[in-house]
């Protein structure tokens, strides 16, 4: 989980604050569906109020059933939850049929491209540029984790100095 902090000026903005993200939680997980379906796809927000009063958002794919989904070089249809990782698959996304690539458990799977009809995505699964549209997502997520590693490392050594002064 990450954190988010809002600083209110008083007590009364808190409570006002606090009043509309409890009663608007549903609204608010609705908006944040629709700004995450373009970003991983299809998902599943939930706010939650805590007994401690801190709210918790959770994201999650939706059970997606059967997807139709690339194993062993076979297009097919197959149940998601039995995919491995790195299999490629399909589903419906708006007007358009979205190419996923299944990323690991707890992971939102990455969208490698969008395509117009079943036989464009059958005749382009294999193709070069979807074959570099993944080898995209998955540098991408290579130079994530290196920039996550530096700005950890950074911190560990700033904060040595501000405990030794």
């Amino acid at each position: 989980m990450e954190n988010l902090n809002i600083l209110v000026e008083n007590t009364h903005v808190k409570k006002a604050f606090d009043m509309l993200l409890d009663n608007y939680k549903d609204q608010f997980a609705i908006f944040l569906n629709n700004v995450l379906k373009n970003e991983v796809g299809a998902s599943d927000v939930l706010i939650e109020k805590g007994e401690d009063g801190v709210f918790k958002v959770w994201q999650s794919a939706p059970d997606k059933g059967y997807v139709l989904a690339q194993v062993d070089g076979k297009v097919q249809l197959h149940e998601y939850k039995t995919l491995s990782t790195d299999t490629k698959y399909v589903v419906f996304d708006g007007q358009k049929l979205a190419l996923f690539l299944k990323e690991e458990d707890g992971t939102p799977d990455s969208k490698v491209g969008l395509f117009l009809n079943l036989n464009e995505v059958v005749n382009q699964i294999d193709s070069p540029s979807v074959q570099e549209a993944i080898q995209t997502v998955k540098s991408n997520k290579i130079n994530d984790e290196v920039i996550a590693k530096q700005v950890e490392k950074r911190i560990r050594k700033a904060t040595k100095g501000l405990k030794k002064a």
